[in-house]
């Protein structure tokens, strides 16, 4: 969809996914969509940079909705999918997150092929991620039950009860 001033609506024919929505200009729009999706399982409005992002060691981490993505500075980012995800855990005495993933080789045959054609693995996804900030530990674990919530992913997510 095209106004005079810009497009408001875009999607990919081929993604099944990709609904790109520019709400720059039209107040309320975005608040109109979420009310219109709260009921549509599977579905939510997510940021288009993606919910958060932060750095830890010198490396970039990004939570967009259907991975987490890393980046150590070079032009583009490993995607890890979050389908694979097992859970997620806050472990403030080591002021990190704690993550368990499926392995690749314990899904089914027809995803595995799919995921090596075309999404292969280019790296092992992280076992922990330090996050030295205990609001952006939360805000991340936050981020990370939205998405669970909204798009119905099966990990879990944890909190230590000392944060």
């Amino acid at each position: 969809m095209v106004t005079e001033q810009s497009w408001v609506y875009r999607s990919v024919p081929h993604h099944f996914h990709i609904r790109e929505i520019n709400a720059t200009g039209h107040a309320g729009l975005l608040e109109e969509l979420r009310e219109s999706l709260a009921d549509v399982r599977g579905s939510t409005v997510v940021p288009f940079g993606g919910l958060i992002s932060w750095e830890a060691d010198s490396t970039q981490y990004e939570l967009v909705w259907d991975a987490l993505r890393q980046s150590d500075g070079g032009e583009g980012y490993v995607s890890y999918d979050l389908e694979r995800l097992k859970h997620v855990a806050m472990h403030p005495q080591e002021h990190s997150l704690v993550f368990e993933w499926e392995s690749a080789s314990e899904e089914p045959l027809l995803r595995r092929a799919f995921w090596r054609f075309f999404d292969p693995e280019t790296a092992t996804p992280p076992r922990r991620i330090v996050v030295p900030d205990r609001q952006r530990r939360r805000e991340v674990l936050s981020a990370f039950r939205r998405l669970r919530r909204d798009l119905d992913y099966q990990y879990t997510v944890e909190a230590d009860s000392t944060e």
